[in-house]
């Protein structure tokens, strides 16, 4: 793991047989994150000391394509060769670019992004390496492999920039790639929307395990067993109170209707977007005021979902030591 946030103290390791986090260094480096080369080497590693011959479950969580915006070469020359000074992608410039007003964004937006895209290809790269390995090592025919983001980012599409601000598509709308046992499926793409908390149900319907109670999500097997059958509809949501105080926003997608509500401090409160995903991919266009039956619609199903929501297990506090805080801190998790 190479995220703070991915941590054992916040239960992440609970029930593997070994845990490695690879905390960052933004003391020594200007990259901060341990890249998804030196975590290739950690899982390489461990793949050569393991005799079990049980099953495998696997998680590796790299947190390059990220900021800072620093991809080495040659994907630098490769993808970013008109950026006249590379180190616009620096931690300190890229945490100031909040302070920059519109007209002064200028092109640096275009030279973020093809930094943030030599970075993507920097890490498609290295999945390819670990993908060679599966194969060198006897583990791909047999195994699920599975590729998904836990988020986008922002280049002032809708004036801001990273993430953790708003949920438009830049940050929602992840990829999410399964190559099954034999390439059963191979080239298939569902058309329907899926959310991250369905991974776990249609894995565990994959091969066959009871789902137990409290889980959350939907299986997406049915729609690959059978694409011709119609599909149910269901919506997808999202929410995100990273300062419930001054920022709570929670969203719904049905179709290709998507709602957004705002209620947050820095914003009117209780203002509604409503975007036609098909007609508006890159949501310019809110519609709420045109389309006020189904706004009143999709605010009823968000707030049914929303008291599910709320409903939240007592769990015991995490107790950061100093360098887990410094490090969330560094990174901007706290303030």
């Amino acid at each position: 793991m190479t995220n703070s946030m991915v941590a054992q103290k916040f239960a992440i390791g609970r029930g593997y047989s070994h845990f490695e986090r690879l905390a960052e260094q933004h003391r020594r480096s200007p990259e901060i994150h341990q890249q998804s080369d030196r975590l290739n080497e950690v899982v390489f590693d461990y793949l050569a000391r393991r005799s079990e011959p049980k099953p495998l479950f696997l998680y590796a969580h790299s947190t390059d394509p990220h900021a800072p915006y620093l991809p080495r070469q040659p994907f630098l020359d490769e993808f970013a060769s008109g950026v006249e000074n590379p180190e616009i992608g620096r931690h300190d410039r890229v945490e100031n670019l909040k302070t920059l007003a519109p007209q002064e964004v200028g092109g640096l937006r275009d030279d973020l992004m093809a930094l943030y895209d030599a970075e993507i290809a920097f890490n498609d790269a290295h999945f390819g390496h670990f993908l060679q390995e599966l194969k060198d090592r006897g583990l791909y025919d047999d195994s699920v492999i599975v590729l998904v983001a836990d988020h986008g980012e922002q280049f002032y599409e809708h004036g801001r920039w990273q993430h953790g601000l708003d949920l438009y598509q830049e940050v929602l709308h992840v990829p999410l790639i399964v190559r099954f046992p034999s390439g059963q499926w191979a080239g298939h793409r569902v058309a329907g929307t899926a959310e991250l908390i369905d991974l776990l149900p249609s894995l565990m319907d994959l091969i066959g395990l009871q789902r137990p109670a409290g889980i959350h999500g939907h299986s997406f097997l049915p729609a690959l067993r059978s694409p011709d059958d119609a599909q149910e509809v269901r919506a997808s949501f999202a929410c995100l109170a990273r300062r419930p105080d001054t920022r709570l926003l929670k969203s719904i997608i049905l179709g290709s209707a998507k709602l957004i509500s705002n209620e947050v401090s820095d914003r009117p409160k209780d203002v509604s977007e409503f975007f036609d995903l098909k007609e508006d991919p890159l949501e310019r266009d809110n519609l709420a005021d045109q389309r006020p039956v189904e706004v009143g619609f999709l605010r009823a199903l968000l707030s049914r979902t929303g008291a599910s929501w709320e409903k939240r297990e007592d769990v015991e506090a995490a107790v950061l030591d100093q360098d887990l805080e410094e490090n969330l801190r560094a990174l901007g998790y706290l303030e």
